[in-house]
């Protein structure tokens, strides 16, 4: 079996993640690689909805980044998603500008760090790099 307390060393609350995850530990390391792998697309369709200042389609972007950051347990960024997703339904693109590029960097962060843990725990489970 695979380390997931690992991954508290990302800021992860890996018990409430496993909680929603109906206590499976082997579930909650699904969707932490889904979450890592969908990292990149989310983060592209914010910008894009923020350079086309488009801010109903970045609260839905954002909104679904809230869900499932606090579905691995990541509730600092689940909570700056909430806060973004708020700004944005109150169409405030200041704030959603000021906040932003810190956002997009600590999730891609965080998506990096998930895919290097879940690559280093394969090699050691199976004794050869992927």
């Amino acid at each position: 079996m695979k380390d997931i307390n690992a991954f508290r060393k990302f800021g992860l609350n890996v018990e409430e993640g496993v909680s929603f995850c109906a206590e499976d530990p082997d579930f909650y390391e699904e969707m932490l690689s889904d979450f890592a792998d969908a990292a990149p697309r989310e983060a592209e369709a914010l910008n894009t909805a923020l350079s086309e200042n488009d801010l109903a389609a970045y609260a839905i972007t954002v909104h679904a980044l809230k869900s499932s950051s606090k579905m691995i347990g990541a509730r600092d960024l689940s909570e700056k998603a909430r806060e973004l997703e708020q700004a944005a339904k109150s169409k405030d693109a200041d704030a959603v500008k000021a906040a932003h590029g810190a956002f997009i960097a600590e999730l891609e962060t965080l998506a990096e760090n998930i895919r290097g843990e879940l690559r280093l725990q394969k090699e050691d489970l199976y004794g050869e790099t992927v």
